[in-house]
């Protein structure tokens, strides 16, 4: 990682004290990723950032032993915090507008505004849009990796897979999607929901694009998902 030789140990590792600040100050998100152009695809009436920070971490060999279990938390930090500053700059929003964490994780965005953040391994994505066309919203991101869901699929899709796909993508779309609806509620309803609280009713599948109908306790959502390559990427809107 370049711009890194003068905090290189004796041993040829980088100290992740050194790791941690350089990175936060000269990470650039790859926005060439495809989970970016997905994310636009699939809510195109909203703001759309996002990208890979995997090029920006070192080869696990030269970090210290104690950086190894740290450095893709840290890197990743940093890179929602990048994406955050993005979203308000493409917002028309002060960059040095705060945007806060609340008790649930959830994002407290600036008034008038609702938005939503995801990431998976070395992929962070943010959405933003006034409240005036958008009221709700909340995305999430997967990636198929071959493990078997099929033991938990009785607690995450009571209501059924979607019809005509493989089991693993099955239970990933509902997964994901019901990921998104339950960041897209919470700010307005301040209630955790499980799994077996919301019911999706899908639609035919449109080649890699899906949809369902949302049955939940906060009423007005939909949702959108996308299968690229190896990655679910999910929306859930409310207009």
């Amino acid at each position: 990682m370049a711009g890194l030789t003068e905090d290189v140990q004796a041993d040829g590792r980088v100290a992740h004290g050194a790791f941690t600040d350089r990175i936060t100050r000269v990470m650039d998100l790859d926005a060439t990723h495809i989970t970016v152009a997905a994310v636009q695809r699939l809510v195109p009436e909203m703001i759309s950032v996002g990208g890979s920070f995997a090029r920006w971490l070192p080869h696990p060999s030269t970090l210290t032993a104690s950086a190894r279990a740290t450095a893709l938390a840290s890197a990743q930090n940093s890179a929602v915090e990048q994406c955050i500053r993005s979203l308000l700059r493409r917002a028309g929003l002060p960059e040095g507008i705060r945007v806060s964490s609340g008790g649930e994780g959830e994002r407290n965005w600036p008034a008038g505004f609702v938005g939503s953040l995801t990431h998976k391994g070395t992929v962070v994505l943010g959405v933003i849009s006034r409240t005036t066309s958008i009221q709700m919203a909340g995305i999430d991101l997967e990636r198929m990796d071959g493990s078997d869901l099929g033991a938990i699929e009785h607690l995450v899709a009571q209501e059924g897979l979607p019809r005509g796909v493989e089991s693993e993508l099955g239970m990933l779309l509902v997964f994901s999607a019901k990921e998104a609806v339950f960041k897209a509620q919470y700010p307005c309803s301040r209630h955790r929901l499980d799994f077996s609280d919301v019911r999706l009713v899908w639609a035919e599948p449109q080649e890699d694009y899906f949809t369902a109908d949302v049955h939940c306790p906060t009423p007005g959502l939909t949702v959108r998902c996308l299968r690229v390559a190896e990655w679910v990427l999910s929306a859930a809107i409310s207009t």
